[in-house]
């Protein structure tokens, strides 16, 4: 029971550092809702929370079974570690490449919503 609650305020830590910081789902929902209207969010929300809440809830689990097998824990700490310097290398090349190009998106916007978006 101990580690479920620990495990639940590091969720909650983590998850509130990132809805803090503005990144890509953040600049989503603005350009959506801008497009579509209010219930862009609502999709967005129910979207992103049907590939988040399994990951969550296997991670959870994985981190139960590293107190069962602890013989395993350097292994999965190298594979993730590996993973992680992998795909920012992807991303490092992936800006240095020819191919990179960022899209303009043009949306009509009135002065209070611009007012709203930069202040």
């Amino acid at each position: 029971m101990e580690i479920l609650f620990s495990f639940a305020i590091m969720v909650v830590a983590i998850s509130s550092s990132g809805v803090m910081s503005p990144g890509p789902l953040f600049a989503a929902n603005v350009v959506y809702g801008l497009k579509e209207g209010k219930m862009s969010g609502l999709k967005i929300a129910m979207g992103h929370t049907i590939v988040e809440l399994p990951l969550i809830v296997i991670l959870g689990i994985g981190s139960i079974s590293l107190e069962v097998f602890p013989d395993y824990r350097i292994l999965i700490t190298l594979i993730g570690a590996i993973g992680l310097f992998g795909f920012a290398g992807f991303q490092i090349k992936s800006i240095f490449s020819k191919n990179f190009r960022t899209k303009k998106i043009q949306v009509k916007t009135n002065f209070w919503q611009e007012f709203f978006l930069v202040h």
